[in-house]
C-alpha cells in the first residue's frame, strides 16, 4: 500500500499491474482527483478507482465520471470502508478477465 498526497506524485508512482484499487481525493496539490483517476483509468481500465471526499457532489456531477465507487468523509465506521474495498476487490477480479491488456510502458 502506497499513500502519496499529491495527485503529480500519485500519477508518476503510478505502474501498471501493480495496483488493484487506488483511493483517491478530490482535492489533491498538484493535479485534482479526477484527473488522476482518468489517467489511471486510461494507463490500466482493471484498477478501480475509488473516490474519497467530504465534497458533497450530485449524483450527476462530472467529477464522479472517473470514479468506479464513492465514499464520503467523514467515515461513519470501519466496516463502511471494509464493504467499498470488497466490492472494488470483486470488480477489480471481473475486469481482470474481461478488459484489454494495460497501456505498455505506463
Amino acid at each position: 500500500m502506497s499513500v502519496i498526497d499529491d495527485g503529480d506524485r500519485a500519477l508518476r508512482a503510478f505502474k501498471t499491474d501493480t495496483f488493484d484499487v487506488a483511493l483517491i481525493d478530490l482535492g489533491l496539490p498538484g493535479r485534482p482527483g479526477d484527473q488522476v483517476a482518468e489517467e489511471i483509468a486510461r494507463r490500466d481500465p482493471s484498477v478501480v478507482r475509488v473516490l474519497v471526499t467530504e465534497w458533497y457532489l450530485q449524483e450527476d456531477d462530472s467529477l464522479l465520471k472517473p470514479f468506479d465507487l464513492h465514499i464520503q468523509k467523514p467515515l461513519s465506521s470501519a466496516s463502511q470502508v471494509r464493504n467499498i474495498i470488497a466490492e472494488a476487490m470483486a470488480l477489480r477480479t471481473t475486469r481482470q478477465k474481461t478488459l484489454p491488456e494495460p497501456v505498455p510502458g505506463d
